[in-house]
C-alpha cells in the first residue's frame, strides 16, 4: 500500500515542543498532521507569528518530518468563517493538502442534527478557499455526524470533490455508537467518499474512552486495509492515540505506543 501515514501531534499532549517533534521522528514516521487545538505541544496557533511558523517548518524539515494536514480549534457549524480560513492559511504556509475538522465541539454535548440545509451551506462557504488553494476540506466522523451513512447525503449535495469524509476509526464506535460489523459496513458504504482517515484503535466497551496503540486493540484494520488497496483508494492516513481517561507516565509511553502502531503498521503492508 502506498497510502502516506501521519502521526496526529495531539498523542503527544501535555508533552513538549522537542519531545513531540523527536519522538516522531526516532520512531520511523515522516508525516504530521498538525493542530491548532489549545494545549498542544508545538504551540501551534492560528495567531502564531511568522517567526514561530519559520522555526516550526525549519525543524520539521531538519527532522526529515512534513506536515500533511492541519486541524482544531475550529468547526463548520460555527458562524465564525475566521477558525477554519485561518487553518486554511496555515495548511498553505505548511504545504499541507488537508484541512481536517468536525462539525461542531461535541464534547459541549450538543445533540441535535443541524438543519441540512444550514450545514450544506457552512461547507459550500469555503469551497471557493479551497479550489483557490488546492486542499481538501476532510469531515472527521464525530459527535452526531459519526457515520459516513449521515454525512454521504451531505456531501452529495455540496457537490464539490474538495470535501471528503475523514473516516474515524474510533470514532464511529464511540460517537456513532456503531458496532465494528456495523463501522467497517460503513466505512466500505462510504469508501468512495473518504480521502483521509484518523486510525484509532478501541479497547474496551464502545462507550468507554480507550484508544490504545493501533493493532492492541479490536479494530480490524486488516481487513479495511485491504479493502481500500482493492479501490485503489489513496487516503492518507494518520495515527491517533488517545489512550485512556487516565492518560500516560511519561513520553516514553508515548513513544513506545508509537513504535508498536508503526511495526504493527509495517506488517500489514503499508510502506511508512
Amino acid at each position: 500500500m502506498d497510502n502516506k501515514v501521519c502521526v496526529k501531534i495531539n498523542c503527544y499532549k501535555g508533552f513538549s515542543y522537542l519531545e513531540t517533534l523527536d519522538g516522531v521522528k526516532d520512531v520511523g514516521f515522516k508525516y504530521l498532521e498538525l493542530s491548532t487545538s489549545k494545549g498542544n505541544s508545538l504551540n501551534l496557533r492560528q495567531d502564531s507569528t511568522i517567526e514561530e511558523l519559520e522555526k516550526l517548518k525549519n525543524d520539521l524539515n531538519s527532522r526529515g518530518l512534513s506536515a500533511l494536514a492541519i486541524g482544531g480549534n475550529s468547526y463548520l457549524l460555527d458562524d465564525d468563517t475566521s477558525k477554519i480560513l485561518a487553518n486554511i492559511k496555515l495548511a498553505k504556509f505548511f504545504g499541507c493538502k488537508y484541512i481536517d475538522t468536525t462539525m461542531f465541539n461535541a464534547h459541549d454535548e450538543k445533540t441535535a442534527l443541524a438543519n441540512e440545509d444550514d450545514v450544506i451551506n457552512h461547507i459550500k462557504f469555503y469551497v471557493p478557499y479551497l479550489e483557490q488553494n488546492d486542499l481538501d476540506l476532510v469531515i472527521e466522523l464525530h459527535g452526531n455526524y459519526a457515520s459516513g451513512k449521515i454525512l454521504r447525503p451531505i456531501l452529495d449535495k455540496v457537490g464539490s470533490n474538495h470535501v471528503h469524509i475523514n473516516f474515524d476509526t474510533g470514532n464511529a464506535l464511540y460517537w456513532g455508537k456503531l458496532s465494528v460489523e456495523e463501522m467497517v459496513q460503513d466505512f466500505k458504504d462510504s469508501v468512495d467518499y473518504v480521502s483521509f482517515m484518523h486510525l484509532k484503535d478501541k479497547l474496551g466497551e464502545t462507550t468507554e474512552w480507550n484508544f490504545p496503540a493501533i493493532g492492541s486493540g479490536y479494530i480490524p484494520f486488516k481487513d479495511i486495509f485491504e479493502y481500500l488497496d482493492n479501490k485503489n483508494n489513496s487516503s492518507t492516513l494518520t495515527v491517533e492515540i488517545e489512550f485512556t481517561p487516565e492518560g500516560v507516565k511519561d513520553v516514553g509511553e508515548v513513544n513506545q505506543a508509537l513504535i508498536d502502531s508503526y511495526n504493527f503498521l509495517i506488517s500489514l503492508g503499508l510502506n511508512i
